[in-house]
């Protein structure tokens, strides 16, 4: 095996998680203490491989591939960020990606770092995939990559546990945040002397890009968390201003409170999933009480306020580690 195929194969470990695990396949918390160990490790072998090789042309593909990767997540998040702030959701999914590699069962601010950096992760290893097979091709190549991924995605078990595929604003929006991933690196790969003259305040390309991703991921965490105390263990707490935890994970045997310490009657719309898409019920929370909320399929739960301008927040249920919905 050619160190090429070699580090290719390693890429497509962080995404496969992923996929196992909504496909019903092993858990991600068991890809996270193994697979990504072992990834990480025949990728570092690969390049120690080409370094003492003096492999060049290989080195460049993985030095352009990380960069590129860098700058196009931070195009895509860009992208996202204000329709994420207008109550889109948008970041949604980044939050249980953390909860899954972590085993944990409601969200704080280290699962949401955990989700964070396997969604970098992702971008990166995808960056490398089409450094090492497309470099010097035309940028426009690298933005049907982006789009293909995103098919991908729509066509795979994730597309169908978070029910994108019916979702036309939703939709709308992945593919075009999957141009702006492409393009800078596409740009990046068609012409890798790019690199060298690269520089955003005076910063070479490769430091903008880790600068960029963590300004980004300070946001994540630092605006969404900015005063908001955690809530109890198998409760979603409701107000006073936001709701808490954004997402939970659970079983179709458990039973969640929704608790509403606020001083009035909230209105809480709740999204059932459904194999043909959702339903939604309405649920009235008096002031200082609580509704049990019954979980009696799998899927992603969505909950808010009616006519409230908060964030909603989402339960990933499963029946004996299955989140497709039935």
């Amino acid at each position: 095996m050619t160190r090429s195929a070699l580090f290719l194969s390693a890429c497509f470990v962080s995404i496969g998680a992923l996929l196992s695990h909504l496909g019903d396949g092993p858990r991600m918390l068991g890809w996270a203490l193994i697979g990504f160990p072992l990834a990480a490790g025949t990728m570092l072998g690969a390049w120690l491989w080409a370094w003492r090789d003096d492999d060049t042309d290989f080195l460049l593909r993985i030095h352009v591939g990380l960069v590129g990767g860098l700058l196009g997540t931070i195009g895509y998040d860009l992208f996202r960020i204000p329709f994420d702030i207008a109550g889109a959701n948008t970041l949604a999914p980044i939050r249980v990606y953390g909860l899954w590699t972590t085993g944990s069962s409601g969200s704080t601010l280290w699962t949401d770092l955990a989700g964070f950096s396997y969604h970098l992760s992702n971008g990166v290893t995808f960056a490398w995939i089409y450094a090492i097979v497309m470099l010097r091709r035309h940028w426009a190549w690298a933005i049907g990559w982006g789009l293909l991924l995103e098919t991908l995605a729509v066509l795979s078990p994730f597309g169908e546990v978070f029910a994108i595929r019916k979702a036309t604003y939703g939709l709308v929006l992945a593919y075009l945040g999957h141009v702006w991933y492409g393009l800078p690196l596409g740009l990046l790969c068609q012409d890798p002397e790019r690199l060298r003259r690269w520089r955003v305040f005076g910063v070479r390309a490769w430091g903008a890009g880790a600068l960029g991703n963590t300004c980004v991921c300070a946001w994540f965490v630092l605006f969404q968390y900015a005063g908001v105390r955690a809530a109890p263990p198998s409760a979603i707490t409701i107000g006073p201003e936001s709701i808490r935890p954004t997402w939970r994970d659970a079983s179709i045997t458990e039973s969640l409170q929704l608790t509403n310490p606020t001083a009035s009657e909230l209105e809480v719309l709740v999204r059932t999933p459904t194999i043909g898409g959702h339903t939604i019920h309405r649920y009235s929370i008096a002031a200082q009480a609580q509704h049990d909320l019954v979980l009696d399929f799998p899927g992603i739960y969505q909950i808010q306020v009616f006519d409230r301008p908060w964030r909603s927040v989402f339960i990933a249920v499963h029946d004996q580690g299955r989140y497709r919905p039935r």
